[in-house]
């Protein structure tokens, strides 16, 4: 028994230490495998370094390209100021555009020196999307793209497609013009349904998908605008729809069987000689408004008690206005601002209304000074050509004398805030309504019917302040200005040879009627009144959002109005898409 055991042990023995074998090779697998595993937490800590460096750097370079556009967009506008004016920083501007301009031309040199094949992309410069389109048809795709853009098909180095993922990649010239096609799809609220989100290349299907669809919906906005129909996209829902010719039924005023994109006034007085005596009676108010700096509320009564003239800054030697001081050009009120304003304020405030008539306090046009004009639900919208604001220097001295007489409610210059005010002018002559928006310039000192009067201040020369030629060329436009906001009384501020006012004169609105030269009140208003009848006429003929410019050409006999382009659209996309949306 004893061997037996003795011949087993060597079994048992030999059990043992395969055993003892087989836990040494485990033991140098599991170190072997914890080196692999700290060399690979080594590799994927480096691939997440590289990637935040990656993901740093081109966000650095969006905000690089995001200040540079801001800057080329202010230095432009900088320099068409410039143009206007006589400043004696006016060449430095303008040098100072042409230099960043070269600067611009030279990066991009540098941009396609740095690219070394052709087929390279980069994600500073180009666009992925997915589009339903064949590869046969994506260089006409892409060309209706960047006319649904405003952008030239030269901006594109290439286009090819991934065919792996199914991409169609849009190269670039620039990262600037990258960015310049991603902004222009964001100010038509295109990035609605993107949630703000930017173009990258490691957006889902889905969200290509969502931008693809509006892509088409403007490209199919684009291709319709040359049709006879009228298709739009709602800026609210991002949806394109047809609108069917709405013409208002009006007896008084049948739309003209004639069907042209152009049409015309005679300015002959004579056509007007037998006309009846008509007058505008005093215009309507619907409100009066105070721009703060942030926002517009309802006129309240400390902001016109500070607001009003204070003449008691005049009357000797030592008290005195200097109107040669220039006055800073974002404190001059813009009549193309003020408008675009008003109508956001409409949006916010009135869109519970039942259609953009009632919103508009039932009126066919509603303007604050007249160029272009376009029809959007049954109302005439018109507007300044420019909405660059010119300032000579008669303006500049109105301003002057406008912003030392008058304080804002925090003893501020009295351009710091605006007021605005909104009234309902009828014609006489035709059943139209006008809804006038004016800046105006300060409250007067005594009330009217319960309510606060608007005084206008003037500017004139202190040794022939109204000559015959200031009552016939300058002496209507104050008349009309005032007429239309309800104004009965004028300051005028007298200007002497140093550009200093030491005294003022007040006129009465009616005034300016005793010694008029060549011109007559009632025949303005009947012709007024057949320039607006006819525009109503032409655009009442023409599907909405169509933009018609007003203009009477030096020497010519007549007034035009005539279709334009619509890239020169003026009513703000909210308030379109806003109205768009309401019930019919």
């Amino acid at each position: 028994m004893t061997e037996s055991v003795r011949e087993d042990l060597p079994k048992v023995a030999g059990l043992e230490i395969g055993q003892e074998r087989n836990l040494k090779t485990d033991g140098n697998n599991n170190k072997n495998r914890s080196r692999k595993t700290s060399s690979s937490c080594k590799t994927n800590r480096t691939k997440s370094q590289s990637q935040n460096a990656t993901a740093s750097v081109a966000e650095l370079r969006e905000k690089v390209a995001t200040t540079t556009a801001r800057l080329g967009e202010t230095l432009k506008h900088a320099a068409e100021v410039a143009r206007k004016t006589r400043h004696p920083l006016a060449s430095m501007v303008i040098v100072a555009l042409d230099d960043f301009h070269e600067q611009q031309a030279a990066l991009r040199q540098l941009n396609e020196a740095f690219l070394s094949k052709p087929h390279e992309v980069r994600e500073d410069q180009a666009v992925i999307i997915q589009p339903k389109v064949a590869e046969a048809d994506q260089d006409v795709f892409v060309n209706n793209l960047l006319l649904a853009v405003d952008m030239e098909a030269k901006s594109v180095v290439k286009i090819y497609r991934d065919k792996k993922k199914d991409f169609l990649v849009i190269r670039f010239t620039s990262k600037l013009l990258v960015h310049a096609f991603l902004r222009r799809f964001r100010e038509r609220n295109l990035f609605k349904l993107l949630g703000g989100a930017r173009l990258t290349r490691d957006m889902n299907p889905e969200e290509l998908d969502k931008y693809w669809a509006a892509v088409e919906q403007v490209a199919a906005l684009n291709r319709a605008l040359s049709g006879d129909h009228s298709f739009y996209v709602d800026l609210v829902t991002l949806q394109v729809r047809q609108k069917p010719d709405a013409v208002e039924d009006r007896s008084p005023m049948k739309p003209r069987a004639n069907k042209s994109l152009q049409d015309t006034v005679s300015c002959d007085p004579s056509e007007y000689a037998n006309c009846e005596e008509v007058k505008i009676g005093r215009p309507k108010s619907e409100g009066n408004y105070y721009d703060d700096g942030r926002e517009i509320n309802i006129l309240r009564t400390e902001d016109a008690e500070a607001k009003r003239l204070q003449k008691e800054r005049l009357g000797d030697d030592t008290l005195f206005v200097n109107v040669q001081k220039r006055v800073a050009l974002e404190r001059i009120p813009n009549p193309s601002e003020t408008f675009d304003a008003m109508l956001l304020l409409f949006k916010e405030q009135r869109l519970w209304l039942n259609s953009v008539r009632e919103m508009c306090y039932n009126c066919h046009f509603v303007c604050h000074i007249d160029h272009l004009a376009t029809k959007l639900g049954k109302v005439i919208f018109l507007k300044t050509e420019s909405p660059t604001l010119r300032v000579t220097t008669e303006k500049n001295q109105e301003c002057s004398f406008k912003d030392a007489m008058t304080t804002s409610r925090h003893k501020r210059p009295g351009l710091a805030h605006r007021m605005i005010s909104t009234r309902v002018v009828q014609m006489p002559v035709t059943p139209l309504d006008l809804l006038v928006f004016a800046d105006e310039d300060c409250v007067a000192e005594e009330k009217r019917d319960g309510g606060d009067a608007f005084v206008l201040l003037k500017v004139r020369p202190q040794d022939e302040p109204f000559t015959p030629d200031f009552y016939r060329s300058t002496a209507p436009l104050w008349y009309f200005r005032a007429l239309f906001s309800g104004i009965e009384k004028i300051v005028v501020g007298l200007r002497n040879e140093d550009n200093r006012i030491y005294d003022v004169t007040t006129l009465d609105r009616e005034d300016l009627l005793k010694n008029a030269v060549g011109w007559n009140p009632s025949v303005c208003i009947h012709f007024l009144g057949d320039v607006l009848a006819t525009l109503k006429s032409t655009l009442d003929s023409v599907p909405d959002l169509k933009t018609f410019v007003i203009e009477k050409k030096k020497g010519a006999s007549e007034v035009r109005i005539e279709r334009e382009a619509e890239a020169r659209r003026f009513l703000p996309p909210p308030f379109v898409g806003a109205v768009l949306k309401m019930k019919p």
